[in-house]
């Protein structure tokens, strides 16, 4: 017989009592991916009053961290796909077993979810339009500080440089990459790349901005709509032969200047938003091949046991039946992206060596 999905494991109601039984049976020493998943299942189950529960669960481990705890716990979402049954089900794989209930105390602990329940929902539903409501202002924001920037000179001088170029471009030696796909315009020190939505209608429109300080850092709009924001290269986009999709602005760049020339090429900004971009370009272009430029997250592997830039990519690749290529490194080389292979690439040309593009 095969075993049920966590989400589909039956288990009789339960409280916080019940929780904290379960919990001495999951170790909270875990990879950072399977803690999130407790904290999210609890969260999902009790809301803040499991709180100082998990706090006082998570803070057994070795690594705990109380910044990083109160950070993550704020940042997840009631309404997300883990619920208690994931919990539930790591405890009884562990060994944990529920205790006879009586028919008093099983009516009581019903009673009881479905208050909890009742004011989940409520939770949730305030914490979507607040979220909406930030989504609404960082828009209109970000629509009204792009279009002051490119009405006034899409290449101002940067402030520190003097130039027109910002020194992120010089950074990732892509000077002549953005000449070519257009310079993006520059706020105080910071580089900024609009982060378009396809609207209801299916036409692109600003949601968000990200800025790039001169060492590469990276920060959003605060409030802004990330997932399934992205920003497209210029190109012909009335027929799409293959588009490509990656994380990174420079990234992007380096693909369409160098290893896919011929294609379409979109970016998501992150890992995690590779599925959601694909999925929205899929449907604007369903006849396009799909291709995810993956990151090749080699030193977190190492760390984790987990390529994430290669396991989100692909997810997105699935998603949308298309493929994914990644970047290789040898032993003695650094980087993660089509970026760093680039100019590794360039090392090698420069120096007579033989690059991975020749």
């Amino acid at each position: 017989m095969s075993a049920k999905h966590p989400n589909q494991l039956e288990h009789p109601p339960i409280d916080i009592g019940a929780l904290m039984a379960m919990l001495n049976y999951i170790h909270p020493d875990s990879p950072r991916d399977e803690w999130v998943e407790v904290l999210m299942a609890a969260k999902s189950e009790f809301g803040d009053k499991a709180k100082e529960v998990m706090r006082e669960w998570s803070a057994t481990a070795p690594s705990f961290k109380p910044d990083a705890f109160n950070a993550t716990w704020k940042s997840i979402r009631t309404g997300g796909g883990i619920t208690i049954k994931t919990l539930v089900k790591k405890a009884m794989d562990n060994g944990y077993r529920f205790a006879p209930v009586s028919r008093d105390d099983e009516k009581r602990l019903k009673a009881e979810r479905k208050k909890m329940a009742d004011l989940r929902a409520q939770t949730e539903r305030l914490e979507a339009e607040k979220r909406q409501a930030n989504y609404n202002e960082a828009k209109a924001k970000a629509q009204a500080i792009w279009g002051k920037l490119w009405a006034c000179s899409p290449t101002k001088p940067d402030p520190l440089t003097g130039t027109h170029l910002h020194p992120y471009y010089a950074k990732k030696q892509m000077i002549e990459e953005a000449r070519r796909f257009g310079i993006a315009p520059i706020s105080g020190n910071a580089l900024v790349i609009p982060v378009y939505k396809f609207n209801p209608q299916g036409v692109k429109e600003v949601v968000s901005l990200q800025f790039i300080d001169h060492e590469g850092g990276k920060r959003f709009l605060k409030g802004g709509e990330i997932k399934g924001g992205f920003v497209a290269l210029p190109g012909s986009w009335d027929y799409v032969l293959e588009l490509v999709i990656c994380e990174g602005y420079a990234t992007g760049l380096t693909l369409a200047a160098h290893y896919a020339p011929l294609s379409n090429i979109v970016c998501a900004f992150n890992a995690n938003n590779l599925k959601p971009v694909a999925n929205a370009w899929k449907r604007h272009y369903p006849r396009a091949r799909m291709l995810i430029a993956a990151d090749n997250d080699r030193e977190t592997e190492q760390r984790t046991g987990k390529n994430v830039g290669l396991e989100k990519a692909t997810a997105a690749a699935l998603s949308v039946g298309g493929a994914v290529f990644i970047p290789e490194f040898a032993d003695n080389e650094q980087g993660t992206d089509w970026n760093d292979r680039y100019l590794l690439d360039l090392n090698n040309q420069n120096s007579g060596g033989v690059t991975a593009w020749q």
